[in-house]
């Protein structure tokens, strides 16, 4: 990959087809049952959610440690498989902050947001080569890899961009209209992004209220939206000094199947008190989406697992399971872990349908 050099006319976009909109809740309910409960041990604090992604049935996550990073390769009963080391600098094959983590047959994909790239490394290791940001990609937040194909979101200048993998050059783009997400008391508008092979589309979830979903070809044409009613006692995401988001954060994560989409409730919530963000509870709960009918036709609830404080995300499902993660602290850690709570946990917990 080179640097990001060219600047294609931006595709422009007003307004989003709403037909797809679900105007009712999703009819059915259903409780999970956990087949396995383990911690990621040592998960890096900056950007947690980002930075553990499922891959070839193995989850991949970002260890960080006084030399630098360990990327992590375990199996889904939480063996260590392998792992390499990111050593801390600014040179090749360097890093100084984990912002996110994406895996395909290319490579390990792993973002800096202080350096302002993205590194790729092989399965074993080496490191390949590296895409710098600049004016055009914007600074990079959320990324999802297609075979040829890198589409962002940014906290800046692009709501949604496609970056040609092979050249860097960024090949399409939405401008963001309006405040960028550091704009203090400005609303916060971005979140992830993710690839759907089965159909194609590009999905963007926006992370705060309304509940919504945006969908896109591979071109960044709307194709429409999914929503859901979501409850009024849930807030706007709001930025404050720092920059810092707070405020009820919905879709931070997605998971897809050939028929459904799968994103949290609410992946977390926290209200400003004396200029620091303070968790809340909430119910750690998954809404799926069915795609032939644009809708939410089922949700899920956790066993054992009622209501907790901190980020909850869905990592990976299939046609037999989800896989999330779930991490805090507080009362709600005892529910996991009854005999020997730790006092912060990121907990991965397989569940079966």
């Amino acid at each position: 990959m080179k640097h990001v050099l060219s600047l294609v006319i931006p595709i422009l976009l007003t307004v989003f087809l709403g037909s797809s909109c679900i105007r009712r809740p999703p009819a059915g309910h259903v409780t999970l049952k956990p087949l396995h409960i383990w911690e990621l041990e040592g998960l890096t604090n900056s950007n947690s959610p980002n930075c553990v992604t499922v891959y070839d049935n193995t989850i991949y996550y970002v260890r960080e440690t006084p030399e630098g990073f360990l990327v992590r390769r375990m199996g889904l009963e939480g063996t260590l498989l392998s792992e390499f080391a990111i050593p801390l600098g600014k040179g090749p094959g360097e890093a100084l902050h984990s912002m996110g983590l994406a895996i395909d047959q290319s490579g390990i994909y792993f973002c800096d947001l202080h350096l302002k790239r993205i590194s790729r490394f092989d399965f074993e290791g080496r490191y390949q080569d590296c895409m710098d940001f600049g004016p055009e990609s914007g600074i990079i937040l959320y990324f999802a890899l297609t075979e040829s194909f890198i589409y962002t979101t940014t906290m800046d200048s692009v709501f949604l961009g496609k970056i040609d993998k092979a050249s860097g050059r960024q090949t399409a783009f939405i401008r963001r209209e309006g405040p960028t997400e550091t704009k203090i008391g400005g609303t916060f508008t971005g979140g992830p992004v993710k690839y759907d092979p089965f159909n194609g589309e590009i999905y963007m979830g926006l992370a705060g209220k309304p509940y919504t979903i945006l969908r896109f070809d591979k071109d960044l044409n709307p194709l429409g939206r999914l929503t859901y009613p979501l409850e009024k006692e849930f807030k706007p995401i709001r930025v404050y000094p720092g920059p810092r988001p707070a405020g009820d954060f919905t879709v931070l994560s997605m998971a897809v199947t050939r028929e459904y989409l799968y994103a949290p409730h609410i992946s977390a919530r926290y209200q400003m008190k004396d200029n620091r963000p303070k968790a809340l509870n909430f119910s750690p709960e998954i809404l799926r989406f069915n795609k032939e009918i644009s809708r939410a036709d089922q949700h899920f609830t956790i066993q054992g697992l009622k209501s907790m404080k901190g980020e909850f995300s869905v990592l990976y499902a299939d046609d037999s399971r989800l896989i999330v993660l779930a991490s805090g602290t507080g009362e709600w850690v005892s529910q996991l872990y009854p005999e020997s709570p730790p006092e912060y946990t990121n907990t991965v917990l397989i569940l079966s349908f």
